[in-house]
């Protein structure tokens, strides 16, 4: 068996002749010089994992820079809970505040309780006379005798240890004595129904509050007097009874009621608006003291009302 290969086609097609025209020319110069392909520019141009994830990287740091730069004044949840937080420490504070001063009023309350008490066992042997005629400056304790035993008839001798001149010792002020016992002044106030129907005063040495009190208690009884006379209204140390019906005095807030506003039940039992009077009342007060809380002394005091 003969190795020569054999060929079923003519060699000259296993080959292209010189002369033929294929259209393909042989080029000259190196492929390494050559123009990339497309392909080789696209293989060029794709970046590798690594630098793509380098990139990313730095563009999530840049834009997280940008949003707190742009979000830096804005409430965040954690300030949202860091508020809620000191608003309930404050709000806890604020009760305990209210809770301390509710404590200190009340004790205040008390307080002035007892300094009041005191006060008013101090003064128990005083009393103050009004409409008594006087230069201020004479023997006043000759004079409230002689007003004592003429005036009032008080028979049995009584002891005055002093008196002072009210209204800073003008003429026919009011006179604050200071007797020698309780008894010298239960005679006295027993007496003072022979001042009825006179322009003479007898009332007890009460503490300033409860005079300031009873001087405006005294004119708004004046007031429902003449309003209406057939109203039973008496004046008790700081308070009045209307008809059995207890109202005391504010400085701030007029006549009270059961610790409340008193004008309606007022109105009520008299027939007649009183606020216009009680308004008025309160800014002469306020006037009269440059704005402040101190007394006015009283210049006249019906006698048959004080108990």
């Amino acid at each position: 068996m003969s190795d020569t290969p054999k060929f079923n086609k003519p060699i000259d097609q296993y080959f292209t002749p010189k002369s033929a025209n294929t259209g393909v020319k042989r080029t000259r110069s190196s492929p390494d010089l050559d123009t990339p392909s497309k392909k080789q520019v696209h293989e060029m141009s794709t970046l590798s994992e690594d630098t793509v994830n380098l990139l990313m990287t730095k563009f999530g740091n840049m834009m997280d820079v940008k949003l707190m730069e742009a979000t830096k004044d804005l409430v965040k949840k954690s300030d949202l809970n860091e508020l809620t937080t000191k608003m309930s420490q404050i709000e806890h504070e604020n009760a305990n505040l209210k809770q301390e001063i509710f404590q200190l009023r009340t004790e205040l309350l008390e307080r002035d309780r007892r300094l009041d008490f005191i006060d008013s066992a101090i003064r128990r042997e005083n009393l103050i006379f009004y409409g008594i005629t006087h230069d201020g400056t004479g023997d006043l304790a000759a004079i409230v005798q002689n007003f004592v035993s003429q005036v009032l008839n008080v028979s049995r001798p009584v002891t005055i240890r002093d008196v002072i001149p009210l209204g800073g010792g003008r003429p026919n002020s009011g006179l604050l004595v200071k007797f020698g016992g309780f008894g010298d002044v239960s005679s006295i106030l027993s007496s003072t129904k022979h001042l009825r129907g006179s322009n003479y005063g007898v009332s007890r040495d009460y503490p300033m509050p409860v005079r300031n009190a009873r001087k405006h208690l005294f004119a708004l009884k004046n007031q429902i007097s003449q309003v209406k006379s057939s109203l039973k209204v008496v004046v008790r140390s700081d308070f009045m009874l209307v008809e059995g019906n207890r109202f005391t005095w504010s400085n701030t807030e007029g006549i009270r009621f059961k610790n409340e506003d008193g004008l309606s039940m007022l109105n009520s039992l008299v027939g007649a608006n009183m606020k216009s009077f009680i308004e008025a009342r309160m800014a002469a007060d306020f006037a009269a003291n440059g704005g402040g809380s101190g007394v006015i002394e009283a210049q006249s005091l019906n006698a048959s009302s004080v108990l």
